[in-house]
């Protein structure tokens, strides 16, 4: 799949919807826990243009960094305050996606 800018989000077809599913690096639940935590810390903190907090959240559950980062930043996630731009995509690509429960066993 092509890289996907903001801008872009809203045009994708159902077939780059599906790929973009079967492309997560982690579950869709786990993804939004991730946002859910940098979001969070942002609010009281300023972005110190790096994935400071998303790599917090990695560590903390033992996820596979190059794999996240590598589509979070194809996605338009280039620092902590940039990776909502990937959350934007996702919850277009994921019926379903506010919704989601938090994942089990996922540390904050």
């Amino acid at each position: 799949m092509k890289r996907i800018g903001v801008s872009d989000w809203y045009i994708l077809s159902e077939e780059e919807r599906r790929s973009l599913r079967e492309g997560l690096p982690i579950p869709a639940a786990m993804l939004k826990a991730l946002f859910t935590y940098v979001d969070r810390h942002l609010s009281s903190s300023e972005c110190d243009d790096t994935l400071r907090h998303v790599s917090e959240f990695i560590r903390a559950n033992d996820l596979p960094p190059e794999a996240i980062v590598a589509w979070l930043e194809r996605l338009g996630g280039y620092c902590d305050c940039e990776v909502f731009n990937a959350e934007e995509v996702l919850e277009d690509a994921v019926p379903g996606y506010r919704d989601l429960p938090p994942p089990d066993g996922f540390r904050e």
